[in-house]
């Protein structure tokens, strides 16, 4: 599992009050985020505990498929065996229906995932959107799910997929968006109809692939951890350790393996938090605490975090490594494969 401290910072450094100079202020707010997404994400995570690992009885529905015309020509790049695993992202937000959906907001080794939400009220959340690439099988992990034929989406096969357990409210939207790579919508509000999730998969458009940059460059990560994501409009990254990134690789979907129970190491985390007003701007100044290490960045604007991992020796040694390109400028930013040692990225198996 995920470490409490890295999960908490990760609520925190999403949309929560600006950092005092202590990191138990980032865990009472992270605490606070996480208790209000808790309320809204409920039905997902009803789905989710019923989940496995399995490939579920695909084969014979699809001929109940209707025909379907021919899809416009898409171009998605497929790394070859043993390149590293690009992270880059395939679309831009966009409304459709009522509906906004945002910009890409993390990317893993699996998928691109992004929220939906009322156009009119970008903070009433109403769908998640992952956007699966190359090599990656989503479907695989709902062994016994019900499977049910849908019209096609700009020209596309379709379906729903209700994981076994769930009820009919709790079931995705799955669509083609490119030759053989799948796209799913899961609803985060009970209100949020079938149809609803039709429309806006009806308005996806598969952009042009740009590489996810960062805005700093790490010289240090410890050996025996991997790159596997990272999230947030300052590019939070997270490791997970050898072990589990290996059992990770080794799903249909490259995604966490919920098999996977060794609780001994701790995922690795870099992140950027806001700090309060008069915080020491001095970024030499390096504290540490619980099992995280920060120090100030953008002329004191910014917390720089590195948390997790195998403990303060190595969280101080990999904080002490970054340098930051320019917060303010994106353009100075470092596609995320640049920015990291290549030995701690994983490799297309």
């Amino acid at each position: 599992m995920r470490s409490d401290m890295g999960e908490l910072l990760d609520e925190a450094a999403r949309g929560a009050p600006p950092l005092r100079h202590d990191a138990d202020s980032v865990l009472r707010a992270g605490r606070g985020r996480k208790r209000r997404r808790n309320a809204s994400w409920a039905i997902a995570a009803v789905v989710a505990v019923t989940a496995a690992i399995g490939v579920p009885q695909l084969a014979r529905r699809e001929q109940a498929h209707p025909v379907t015309p021919a899809p416009v020509p898409t171009v998605v790049t497929t790394p070859a065996r043993g390149a590293l695993i690009p992270f880059v992202t395939r679309f831009q937000g966009y409304e459709a229906a009522g509906f906004r959906v945002a910009d890409p907001e993390a990317v893993t080794t699996s998928s691109t995932e992004a929220t939906v939400s009322l156009a009119a009220s970008r903070r009433s959340e109403r769908m998640g959107l992952a956007v699966y690439g190359p090599g990656t099988d989503p479907v695989a992990r709902y062994p016994g799910a019900k499977i049910t034929a849908a019209a096609p989406i700009n020209g596309r096969r379709a379906f729903f997929l209700q994981p076994a357990g769930a009820g009919d409210r709790d079931r995705f939207l799955f669509w083609e968006y490119a030759d053989g790579l799948l796209a799913r919508l899961v609803r985060a509000r009970t209100e949020t109809s079938d149809l609803d999730m039709r429309k806006v998969a009806e308005g996806f458009r598969l952009g042009p692939e740009r590489p996810v940059t960062v805005p700093l460059r790490l010289g240090y990560v410890p050996a025996d951890y991997r790159l596997v994501g990272v999230s947030g409009p300052h590019r939070n990254v997270l490791f997970e350790h050898v072990d589990r990134a290996a059992a990770r690789m080794a799903t249909p979907d490259h995604d966490r393996d919920v098999r996977y129970t060794d609780t001994i190491h701790k995922d690795l985390f870099v992140q950027l938090i806001g700090a309060s007003p008069g915080t020491d701007p001095d970024p030499a100044r390096v504290t540490c605490k619980f099992d995280s290490c920060f120090r100030t960045v953008a002329g004191g604007r910014y917390h720089l975090m590195v948390g997790g991992g195998r403990g303060l020796a190595d969280n101080r040694r990999m904080l002490e490594s970054i340098t930051m390109a320019d917060l303010n400028d994106p353009a100075t930013w470092i596609p995320i494969n640049q920015a990291m040692p290549e030995s701690v990225q994983l490799r297309v198996p």
